[in-house]
């Protein structure tokens, strides 16, 4: 059924294109959107008070009509607001229904998202993707779940495959999908990769990541390209398909890629992605928004290298900094990989019952902040106080409940006095 309403949105889309050369009676754009209004009906409603069969297609006709006349395509024909077979809400149901093709035919860039990523999903059935997710831990249930595709290697499968939809080449650049090479001609962006799809709080596809096959060329992991859906600083990979229990109350945990999210939440815990770019203030706006982190905070996972403790780092920055849009009040926690590790090799080394262990032994991550700025040529006086300031800026955008230990913790590094210490932090927070 999803390929038949893609197919028929595609080719309604290219007759509103070119309405003036229809005929007459525009039989062809009327029995698209009759179809449409019959699959797009949503199929969760219960069934008491809703039209029988006949009725149904009577309300179809309806919603073809008001289709076709938004569209341009039509002159409005007349209809009741209620009817003795539909009852008091006909009218609000067809327009709503139509409302909604509308929608999907004027929106080009996430049409052909979606389309993308049914192209994705039909290729992963004969591709390697299956099998190496399955080899890491990664069944079939999971990879449905979390609708895992596969982007096939030649330059312009996915180009034809939207062209045949009736999608104008602009439109797939637009959305991020393919770059214009030598001579004009369109290359697909993702080729030979694994393809997790990127969706918006309400569940809008934005983008891709694509992941490329161990040892294969390019880099290990692929983002969309910016375009007028796809921000990256402004999306979590898992916020979307974590949603339920965000919002009943579970503490998120940070990553980097998307398969360090599915890996974490085989674990039980709700994952969100960066997706190879660092904590930004809009990444945590979406995340602030589906889930209280005032109360749970958050917890991070990053990459156990170099690299992802500066990432660990940059999240207390981003989420503690004065003038943060969305300071978090909440406890900030950081989970200490071994180096080299992340999530999603904890999985295939392990199993869950090795992820699941190191995500229960956290520690503060302002921990991590502290020794970064205690970790430098201490040799003198006037280098042991300096560092003391520096860490004292930290500690006093930390919650008070986590000073003390903190300047305990500082003065047996720095071997000073804790009341120094703690004068220090005190002309830190309230400057004379």
């Amino acid at each position: 059924m999803a390929t038949a309403r893609t197919d028929a949105l595609g080719r309604l889309r290219v007759l509103a294109a070119r309405h003036d050369c229809l005929p007459p009676d525009q039989s062809d754009a009327y029995a698209i959107a009759h179809e449409l209004a019959h699959a797009l009906r949503p199929g969760d409603e219960p069934d008491r008070g809703r039209p029988c069969r006949g009725q149904r297609r009577v309300e179809a006709d309806l919603v073809a009509h008001w289709v076709l006349t938004e569209l341009g395509i039509a002159s409005r024909p007349p209809f009741a607001a209620s009817a003795p077979w539909g009852g008091p809400d006909v009218g609000d149901r067809v327009v709503r229904l139509g409302e909604a093709i509308v929608r999907h035919v004027r929106a080009p860039s996430r049409s052909v998202l979606a389309d993308a990523q049914e192209f994705f999903l039909a290729c992963a059935r004969v591709g390697w993707v299956p099998a190496y997710l399955a080899g890491r831990g990664f069944g079939v249930r999971v990879q449905r779940r979390w609708q895992i595709g596969w982007a096939p290697p030649e330059a312009g499968a996915l180009t034809a495959r939207l062209r045949d939809l009736g999608h104008p080449d602009e439109s797939i650049v637009a959305a991020g999908l393919a770059r214009r090479g030598r001579g004009g001609r369109l290359r697909d962006v993702f080729r030979d990769r694994a393809t997790f799809p990127l969706r918006t709080a309400d569940g809008t596809i934005a983008g891709f990541i694509g992941r490329r096959a161990d040892g294969g060329r390019g880099p290990k992991y692929l983002n969309s390209p910016s375009s007028e859906l796809f921000h990256k600083s402004e999306l979590l990979f898992g916020l979307y398909e974590s949603r339920g229990p965000l919002a009943r109350g579970a503490r998120p945990v940070l990553v980097e890629g998307p398969l360090d999210a599915v890996a974490v939440a085989l674990t039980g815990r709700p994952a969100v992605a960066t997706c190879g770019v660092a904590f930004t203030p809009g990444q945590l706006a979406a995340l602030s928004a589906a889930a209280d982190l005032d109360r749970t905070g958050l917890l991070v996972a990053f990459d156990g290298d170099a690299s992802g403790l500066r990432a660990a780092r940059r999240v207390w920055r981003v989420t503690r900094a004065s003038d943060s849009p969305r300071p978090v009040h909440g406890p900030l926690d950081h989970v200490q990989l071994p180096a080299g590790t992340d999530p999603a090799g904890l999985l295939a080394d392990g199993g869950r019952p090795a992820l699941r262990e190191a995500l229960r032994s956290p520690r503060p991550l302002l921990d991590l902040v502290v020794d970064d700025a205690l970790d430098r040529s201490l040799d003198t006086v006037e280098s042991r106080l300096a560092a003391a300031r520096a860490v004292a800026a930290a500690i006093a955008l930390g919650r008070p409940n986590d000073s003390a230990r903190q300047v305990v913790r500082v003065a047996s590094r720095l071997q000073i006095p804790p009341s120094l210490m703690t004068e220090i932090l005190t002309d830190t927070i309230s400057p004379p």
